[in-house]
């Protein structure tokens, strides 16, 4: 097989990403084993307004983010918003 996989978007609800009228303020961590699935996932997340891609390293890396979910899930329920992955000390030229 010649598929190239990268996993993203982890933290980020679909309803979210398609309410164009509220801007985003998140980090999107992309985790894959092949440098061009993670540049090529990178690049869609570039073009939505108020995103920024990291890689988050090898496809492995997948589940434990994913799992997070479940942490902003409960953050959102105990304070009535909608938490975002924003991480601090990586510029945005990465």
């Amino acid at each position: 097989p010649k598929a190239m996989v990268a996993a993203a978007f982890h933290h980020l609800p679909a309803r979210e990403l398609a309410a164009l009228e509220h801007p985003v303020d998140s980090d999107v961590l992309i985790c894959s084993d092949h440098p061009a699935a993670t540049e090529a996932t990178a690049e869609v997340v570039r073009h939505i307004p108020g995103l920024r891609p990291l890689d988050a390293g090898e496809l492995s890396n997948a589940a434990p983010i994913e799992a997070f979910a479940a942490v902003l899930l409960q953050l959102n329920a105990r304070y009535r918003t909608r938490v975002a992955i924003k991480l601090t000390g990586i510029d945005d030229a990465g």
